[in-house]
């Protein structure tokens, strides 16, 4: 599978079931849906510089995720400050996402300052 294919295939995880399943399926759905998580991150890592992959359901849970790896790596790399940078770069005019986090990195003023102080 090329990295093109499997990134666009990612999307497949996120989807959420509505319908009620019947309890004697839930096993074997649960294990495809493993197996293909798996057979997925090993793809991913395969073709990028990771050594992990993270899925998230929805593009607020990714920033904010992203948001936390950001500081847990500053703090591991830069242990020996007792501040360790707190900086992100975001694009301006952009949807974040509507959480604390996204928020903090949003450059429309109108939608941040109803919520001030955010994240430094």
């Amino acid at each position: 599978m090329a990295c093109t294919a499997a990134t666009s295939t990612a999307a497949l995880l996120s989807a959420k079931p509505k319908a009620y399943i019947f309890p004697k399926s839930v096993p074997s759905k649960a294990y495809s849906a493993q197996s293909f998580s798996v057979e997925l991150a090993k793809r991913l890592v395969a073709c990028s510089f990771a050594d992990r992959v993270f899925f998230s359901n929805s593009g607020t849970e990714a920033n904010e995720a992203a948001i936390k790896f950001a500081r847990k790596f500053q703090r591991y790399s830069h242990s020996d400050e007792k501040q360790p940078p707190t900086e992100f770069i975001a694009f301006t005019n952009c949807f974040h996402g509507r959480t604390m986090g996204a928020l903090a990195l949003t450059s429309k003023e109108n939608y941040r300052s109803p919520f001030e102080p955010v994240m430094p």
